[in-house]
């Protein structure tokens, strides 16, 4: 399994970057520059202002992108081909990534209004070469909204059928999860989940299942 190293004098970077890596389950290890870098780790996360120390370094002082930067390394490339945003409209939107049908992030934003600075963020954090937007049919005065915001940013988008996302209703989450649905994220041949088990890991292929 791959991890995240962490080399870096800044206090708060460290522990904000740490603090990522856990609420998405990343595995993570902290670097010390007077040993070795081990083999499991193919991305090193510091600031612009920690010294070199090895050419695996990614360089940002903000710890969201950075760890996004780091992400498509930790599956053997330096930056994906492409990348899919999933949205499921409502008062609550769901908003998932799927990058190479990876799913990287899936979440269920608390109010429309943060749809906007959400899905800039995730464009511009990215390395990436293509991108799309697919939006689900449903719930049509929030959707109006959602692709008025995205067109007033000159974003692309595609409107889908979101009918197969009910199977997914009543779930925690299910916001977040009809978007990885409408973001068609290559699915995994799933059990039911169980009471405790990660859902997103069992029903598709994520980020933390791919490396």
């Amino acid at each position: 399994m791959s991890r995240i190293g962490i080399f870096t004098n800044n206090f708060r970077f460290y522990h904000d970057v740490i603090d990522v890596a856990k609420n998405w389950e990343l595995p993570y290890f902290s670097i010390d520059p007077s040993s070795s870098v081990p083999v499991d780790i193919p991305v090193i996360l510091s600031t612009t202002a920690d010294p070199e120390i090895d050419n695996r370094q990614v360089k940002e002082n903000d710890p969201v992108r950075a760890l996004r930067l780091g992400l498509p390394r930790l599956i053997d490339q330096i930056e994906f081909r492409r990348i899919v945003i999933g949205i499921d409209p409502g008062p609550k939107p769901g908003v998932a990534v799927i990058c190479d049908d990876v799913l990287t992030e899936a979440t269920e934003l608390p109010e429309i209004m943060y749809i906007e600075e959400y899905i800039l963020k995730v464009l511009s954090d990215y390395s990436y070469g293509g991108y799309s937007i697919r939006i689900g049919d449903g719930d049509t005065p929030n959707r109006e909204k959602i692709t008025d915001i995205l067109s007033r940013n000159r974003l692309s988008y595609v409107v889908v059928d979101e009918s197969n996302t009910t199977i997914f209703r009543h779930r925690p989450q299910n916001n977040a999860i009809s978007a990885a649905v409408i973001g068609m994220a290559r699915s995994k041949d799933a059990r039911s989940p169980g009471k405790g088990d990660n859902f997103f890991d069992d029903r598709f292929v994520t980020i933390r299942n791919s490396i």
